[in-house]
């Protein structure tokens, strides 16, 4: 079968949290990169790793995603 529009919505949804954490994180980076006060440095630091925390979340859900997805379309399992 092919993908409802809550698949395509549900992978549209991690794109753009995608697309905005990685926007998010290069602005971090180069604040961090310039930044000489350790108090800012440290905040900016802390910031940068919760966006790695997200990512690392967006990446499980993507795959859940897509062996979901697998799972329906190739094998006509209902997960």
């Amino acid at each position: 079968s092919l993908p409802t529009d809550e698949d395509r919505a549900k992978k549209k949804m991690i794109s753009d949290i995608e697309s905005f954490v990685d926007s998010q994180l290069s602005d971090l980076n180069k604040q961090a990169s310039s930044e000489s006060n350790p108090s800012r440095l440290n905040e900016l630091m802390r910031k940068i790793r919760s966006f790695h925390h997200i990512l690392a979340e967006l990446a499980e859900a993507a795959f859940e995603y897509l062996r979901n997805l697998w799972l329906r379309m190739v094998h006509g399992l209902t997960v």
